[in-house]
């Protein structure tokens, strides 16, 4: 489901979905991860417990063209696209790895292996040439717990930022890429911290039921879930504390913002 940010300003709060798009996927039973190419109007997804990722480009006539991009040993829970190169970036449930493949699928490469236990997201920073992670840490070490770490994308510079969250969900970066956002829901914060390990603070505290975060063109975005099974999806302006919402009476399994002006080159020109 698409929801146009312009739109979401007007509203403080509303059982309703503000102006919207449905994509559906009728080939598909169960999504597990995405990412979009604006420029190219290109998905790529990942099925529930199927080592597969698919490509869906979106026709100006209408027409989804589905391709199998990747086929994987375990199954793919969350992967990443560079949008300056194309190449693609997934962790498989089969091996504590992050890997990393041409636009094509071709030329598979394990980038990341030592020190890794249970890494369960990547996100790119195409830009700066920077990926962050999230690992849940090792079932077998007490000692060794969550941590957020970013290297160059080539797998090179491994740095570990943070280690004080319990199961970081929604790392992402802000639109400049020196800082990086994410949730805590078992606390109920949402945090942040500067690329170079400096700077943490917490964004936003006490949130009951929540789920999923992102961020972008400023906002932050997450999603609760009550008592009562009601999904909302929440955003604000980063620095401020005015909370808005929208009801979503289906079950949200990955949120993100994409647009054409944070897709786009050093320079400013679009990819």
């Amino acid at each position: 489901m698409q929801i146009y940010l312009k739109n979401l300003e007007a509203s403080q709060g509303q059982a309703t979905l503000p102006e919207h798009r449905i994509l559906p996927f009728t080939s598909m039973n169960q999504l597990a991860s995405m990412d979009y190419l604006v420029q190219e109007r290109a998905l790529y997804l990942s099925e529930l417990n199927k080592g597969v990722i698919w490509l869906l480009r979106l026709r100006d006539s209408g027409k989804l063209s589905w391709r199998k991009i990747i086929s994987t040993e375990g199954s793919v829970i969350d992967l990443a696209v560079d949008w300056l190169s194309g190449n693609i970036y997934w962790i498989d449930s089969m091996n504590p790895h992050i890997n990393v493949a041409s636009s094509k699928g071709q030329h598979t490469t394990v980038l990341l292996s030592q020190r890794l236990y249970r890494p369960t997201s990547t996100v790119l920073h195409p830009p700066t040439a920077v990926m962050c992670f999230v690992d849940l840490g090792s079932l077998d070490d007490s000692k060794r717990g969550s941590s957020i770490e970013c290297a160059s994308m080539d797998g090179s510079k491994r740095k570990v930022l943070w280690q004080k969250s319990q199961v970081p969900v929604g790392l992402t970066f802000s639109d400049a890429g020196t800082r990086v956002y994410w949730a805590d829901p078992g606390r109920g914060l949402i945090e942040s911290i500067q690329r170079d390990g400096s700077g943490y603070r917490v964004d936003r505290r006490g949130i009951q039921g929540l789920n999923l975060f992102t961020y972008g063109q400023g906002m932050m975005f997450w999603t609760t879930v009550d008592d009562a099974e009601t999904n909302k999806v929440w955003y604000s302006k980063a620095e401020l504390l005015e909370n808005r919402w929208f009801q979503v009476d289906q079950k949200i399994v990955d949120l993100k913002v994409y647009s054409k002006f944070s897709q786009q080159d050093t320079d400013g020109v679009p990819n």
